[in-house]
């Protein structure tokens, strides 16, 4: 399986969208939202997809700070592409093009992420309480140096 990264694109925005009604575990963003970002209306946030064959198997989102500091905002992987390194590919690419630190926050349940995010390198610098909704849950703060 060939994992081809690329910027995401406005053509992008119907598989982005459905990846994320298929990844309960996201803090969804509103459609409307992310094509603001595809189209590059603001220069802080972007968004990469790993591409399998010919669609779109994962993307993730992030924010460029003017400190250098970079925020992980949403990652999501088609459910077929999973334990692949879909996830790890797109993380690998960010961490390689920028100098850091990095920084995300994960849901407390989601032990596959954290597992992924600790094989890279990200360590626990906190808690978030009731961070998330649909449903309410803590989450972890992550950063990478």
């Amino acid at each position: 399986m060939e994992i081809v990264l690329r910027p995401g694109t406005p053509a992008d925005l119907d598989a982005v969208a459905a990846l994320q009604d298929a990844s309960p575990e996201l803090s969804p963003w509103r459609r409307d939202s992310l094509a603001r970002v595809l189209e590059g209306a603001d220069d802080h946030y972007r968004l990469s997809v790993a591409v399998v064959g010919d669609s779109v198997a994962g993307f993730l989102l992030w924010q460029a700070l003017p400190d250098g500091e970079v925020e992980i905002l949403s990652l999501a992987v088609a459910e077929r592409a999973r334990r692949r390194g879909t996830a790890q590919a797109l993380l690998r690419r960010l961490i390689d093009t920028n100098s850091g630190p990095f920084f995300l926050e994960v849901r407390v349940s989601n032990r596959a992420a954290r597992a992924l995010y600790a094989k890279l390198g990200f360590v626990e610098q906190g808690i978030r309480p009731a961070y998330y909704h649909r449903p309410v849950e803590d989450a972890l703060l992550l950063r990478l140096a």
